[in-house]
């Protein structure tokens, strides 16, 4: 077993240990191939890095990309040298209001700016730019108005850069047996999420270590788009297909014309997303790119399962884009933002509350299936205006 003191020794580019998790590494080797390049790593050389480690990475993240023999041993915590990695105010989830108070997806993201690591929050709720187009996301489903009908009877991958731990991944997953992959497109590189690169701004300008060169911009975004393909292009699709013979669907579709180009080389789904508003700021809604989809060539709702994300909060939100044609939709901070705050409790609310409204929503509808739905019971004026309607202008 290691003393903080015989880690300690090992602190510059040439001899580089760190200790994440009570085990020491040796990441000499690895400060050359990681994303964010060596500075974030340095900045722990000899130290204990678990905190800062356990924001961003999955537990495995070591185990799949370092040799089993970089893993050194066990450090006896009693001699470790604590580090402070931030001089904010801790924030504690027990601050969390009682989850029975939480009655919309809203709130979940009110409490976590409170109780997540600013570090973490920065990171899952920054967006591009000037946050148009994540702005616009949530705007998009209020230009459409229900035409609701009474008298009714009422009562659901990223592809790394390197082709072989790609081709090694989709094996992976095919043999444990998942029944669908998702082919991530529409982040080649990450785009200027500002929040997030502000907090890591912050974050180095406080760091008190030295020598550990110029510190890596563009936070935790853009340090993980190191490990994607940025030329991963549709011919591809012709290897990922002969690795994978299950269900295909590609995310990231932001235009009708991709959209048919999928439909044609046989995906089985068609992602309709934005990344979130947090790749190309400006970028269309998923419910415009949904209806383009309706407008100039329809019969892809037919021939591939459409679904969309981005500004999903409310349960008519997902009614609208069932009714356009959506197959389902897909939420992510507001999940993650219950979790953080509440564990599996919390994920388990948020469902109810947009079952809740989903339901309540198909009733004042005049609905009592999903089938049901259909486009006839939306007012689409403003959406159309709004949507893309050809290369003239």
């Amino acid at each position: 077993m290691f003393t903080g003191a015989q880690v300690a020794s090992h602190n510059c580019a040439s001899d580089c240990w760190i200790i994440i998790s009570s085990n020491v590494y040796n990441v000499t080797d690895f400060l050359s191939q990681h994303p964010g390049g060596a500075a974030p790593i340095l900045k722990y050389a000899g130290k204990d890095a678990s905190v800062e480690f356990e924001l961003v990475h999955s537990p495995n993240t070591i185990r799949d990309n370092l040799p089993a023999e970089k893993c050194l041993g066990p450090v006896d915590q009693s001699t470790i040298e604590r580090v402070n990695v931030s001089t904010q105010p801790e924030r504690n989830v027990n601050d969390a209001p009682a989850l029975q108070t939480v009655i919309s997806l809203d709130d979940f993201d009110n409490i976590a700016q409170k109780t997540m690591h600013p570090k973490s929050y920065a990171y899952y709720s920054s967006a591009a730019c000037d946050l148009i187009t994540y702005s616009w996301n949530r705007k998009s489903f209020n230009t459409i108005v229900f035409r609701p009908r009474v008298f009714r009877n009422v009562e659901s991958l990223y592809v790394s850069s390197d082709r072989q731990k790609a081709t090694s991944l989709i094996r992976h997953i095919h043999k444990l047996g998942y029944q669908a992959l998702v082919i991530t497109v529409d982040a080649p590189v990450s785009g200027k999420r500002e929040a997030d690169e502000r907090i890591q701004v912050q974050m180095d300008t406080r760091s008190e270590i030295s020598g550990a060169g110029k510190g890596s911009s563009g936070g935790i975004g853009k340090a993980l788009s190191a490990w994607i393909s940025s030329s991963l292009n549709w011919e591809d699709l012709h290897w990922i297909r002969k690795e994978w013979d299950r269900k295909l669907v590609v995310k990231g579709i932001q235009t009708f014309e991709d959209a048919k180009i999928a439909a044609d080389l046989g995906f089985d789904g068609i992602y309709i997303s934005n990344h979130g508003g947090r790749q190309l700021d400006t970028a269309p809604p998923a419910l415009h790119v949904l209806y383009e989809i309706r407008r100039f060539c329809p019969d892809i709702l037919t021939r591939a399962e459409i679904y969309i994300d981005g500004g999903i909060r409310r349960g008519t939100d997902v009614l609208k884009a069932l009714c356009l044609g959506a197959k389902a939709v897909g939420l992510g901070c507001p999940f993650m933002y219950a979790l953080s705050g509440y564990g599996t409790d919390g994920v388990i609310k948020a469902v109810e509350i947009l079952r809740d409204e989903i339901e309540t929503g198909m009733r004042l509808l005049g609905v009592s299936k999903l089938e049901d739905l259909h486009v006839d019971l939306l007012n689409c004026y403003k959406l159309e205006k709004v949507t893309w309607a050809g290369s003239k202008i």
